[in-house]
C-alpha cells in the first residue's frame, strides 16, 4: 500500500512537473492585459473564481476594479483570459468551432448524459437531435402541460404558506417541485419515480440517488480544479477513475434505464394501436420520424438535470429578486390575476421577469473555453493594456484558455426586455426552455 501510494505521489508530481514547464514556454498573447495578483502557484486564481463564499466574492471585485475584460493565473502558473464583454462573449459562445469546452467538461458531459446526449454530440448531429427535440418545447406542445405545472406550483404554495417561520429556505422547495414537474411533463412512470421525499410523503431509490451521485459529480473541488487544468494541458489523459466520473456514470446508468423502460411501454402501446398518453415522451414518439428509441431514452439525464438543476437555480434567484422588490413582486401579481387573458406570452411583466431571470442567474455562471486555433476576439470598448496601450481586440493562440463570466451582468432591470434593449445573442439559456421555466 505504501509503494502505491509513492508511487502515485511521484507520478502526479512528475505530471505537475510537466505542465508546469509546459506553461513556462508557452507564449500567452494576452499577458499584457491586467489583472489580479496570483495568491499560489499551484491554484493560480481559480479557487477564489470557482470556490469562493460567498459565490461571486472576487469575480464581481475584479469586475469593478478592472473591467469586462481582465487576466487571471492558472493553475502552476499558466494564464486564462476572463471576459465578460458583450460582443466577446457573442462572439465566444457562437463560434464553438473554434472555442470548445475544456476536455474535462466535455468528458463529464459525456458520463453524465452518454454518447446519444444532445449536450455531448456536436456538429450536424447535435443540430439534428435539437431540432429534432424542439417540437416538445413549443408554444403549442408546453401548453399541454400547463395543468400538471400549475399542480406542482398550489403544491409548492402550500408547503410555503404552512411555514411559520419568518426566512424560508425556497431551495428546499423549488429544487424538488421543478424536477417533479419536469418529470411529470416527461411520464406518468418517470414522474412516480423520482418523486423526492422532500416534496411528496413517499421518497424514492432512483430520485434520492440519482439527485447525490449527479450533484456531487459536477461539485467543483480543490481537485476537480487541478485536474481540469491537468486536462486542459494534456487532453489524452484518462481521468475516468476519478470518484466524480464514477458518481456521474452512476446518474446516467439509473437515468437511461428509466428512461429506456418508459420508451419501450409508449412504443409498444403505439404499436398496439393505444393511447400512450399526453406527456413528452410519448409526443415525441407521435411527432418525430428521425429519433429513435434511443435517441429520446437517451435524454433522460438532460430532462431530470433541467429539473434538478437550472430551472430551480434561476426561479429561485427570480424569486429573489422579487422579493427584493415588493412593488414589482405587487404589479406582476396583478398581472397575473388579471382576469383579460390566461396567455403567458400576453403578460408581458411576468414574460420580461422570466427572461431577465434566465438572462442574470443562467445555469452555468462561468463557461470555460479552449481556443482550438489562432484568432482574435472582439471587444465592445478598448481596453488598457499594462504597457497603456488601447485595443479594442485580443489575439488568442491555441490552447488558450477563455473563462466567460456570464453572471457579471450584475443589474437585474426587466424594463431592458421590455424596450427590445437586449440584442439576439445575449441572453442565452441553458434550460430545457423559457417556457417550462
Amino acid at each position: 500500500m505504501n509503494y502505491l501510494l509513492a508511487f502515485t505521489s511521484l507520478a502526479v508530481a512528475v505530471t505537475v512537473y510537466i505542465a508546469a514547464r509546459v506553461l513556462c514556454t508557452r507564449k500567452v498573447s494576452f499577458r499584457a492585459v491586467p489583472g489580479p495578483p496570483s495568491p499560489s502557484w499551484i491554484f493560480g486564481n481559480m479557487l477564489q473564481l470557482y470556490i469562493s463564499s460567498p459565490y461571486g466574492k472576487y469575480e464581481f471585485a475584479w469586475l469593478k476594479q478592472y473591467g469586462n475584460v481582465y487576466r487571471l493565473k492558472g493553475c502552476f502558473g499558466g494564464d486564462c483570459l476572463m471576459v465578460s464583454d458583450s460582443r466577446a462573449v457573442q462572439h465566444i459562445l457562437n463560434n464553438v468551432d473554434t472555442f470548445r469546452k475544456s476536455p474535462l467538461m466535455e468528458k463529464a458531459v459525456y458520463a453524465l448524459d452518454g454518447p446519444r446526449g444532445v449536450q455531448h454530440v456536436q456538429g450536424e448531429e447535435h443540430r439534428r437531435l435539437r431540432t429534432a427535440l424542439n417540437v416538445a418545447f413549443t408554444a403549442s406542445a408546453v401548453r399541454q402541460y400547463q395543468e400538471l405545472f400549475e399542480n406542482v406550483a398550489r403544491k409548492i404554495s402550500s408547503k410555503l404558506e404552512a411555514s411559520s417561520e419568518s426566512e424560508v429556505d425556497i431551495c428546499q422547495f423549488i429544487g424538488p417541485g421543478t424536477l417533479a414537474a419536469i418529470a411529470e411533463a416527461g411520464s406518468s412512470p418517470l414522474y412516480r419515480a423520482v418523486c423526492h421525499s422532500a416534496f411528496e410523503t413517499t421518497g424514492c431509490y432512483l430520485s434520492d440517488n440519482y439527485v447525490g451521485y449527479s450533484g456531487e459529480g459536477t461539485r467543483y473541488t480543490p481537485s476537480s480544479v487541478i485536474a481540469n487544468a491537468l486536462s486542459t494541458l494534456f487532453p489524452q489523459l484518462n481521468l475516468s477513475l476519478l470518484p466524480a466520473f464514477g458518481l456521474l456514470h452512476k446518474a446516467r446508468k439509473l437515468a437511461t434505464r428509466l428512461g429506456t423502460q418508459v420508451i419501450e411501454e409508449k412504443a409498444a402501446a403505439l404499436e398496439r394501436g393505444m393511447d400512450p398518453g399526453n406527456d413528452l415522451y410519448a409526443y415525441l414518439l407521435r411527432q418525430n420520424t428521425t429519433l429513435t428509441k434511443e435517441d429520446i431514452a437517451s435524454q433522460t439525464c438532460v430532462l431530470l438535470a433541467a429539473g434538478q438543476d437550472t430551472t430551480a437555480n434561476t426561479l429561485t434567484f427570480g424569486l429573489l429578486e422579487l422579493a427584493r422588490n415588493p412593488e414589482l413582486q405587487e404589479i406582476i401579481r396583478k398581472e397575473i390575476h388579471s382576469m383579460t387573458t390566461s396567455s403567458y406570452d400576453n403578460k408581458p411583466l411576468l414574460n420580461a421577469l422570466i427572461k431577465e431571470s434566465l438572462r442574470m442567474f443562467p445555469a452555468v455562471a462561468l463557461a470555460e473555453r479552449v481556443a482550438v486555433l489562432d484568432t482574435v476576439i472582439p471587444l465592445t470598448e478598448s481596453i488598457s493594456t499594462m504597457a497603456g496601450e488601447h485595443i479594442d481586440h485580443i489575439p488568442v493562440h491555441k490552447g488558450d484558455v477563455v473563462v466567460v463570466g456570464v453572471a457579471s451582468y450584475q443589474r437585474f432591470i426587466i424594463s431592458r426586455i421590455i424596450s427590445s434593449n437586449v440584442q439576439p445573442g445575449q441572453i442565452r439559456s441553458s434550460s430545457v426552455g423559457r417556457r417550462q421555466s
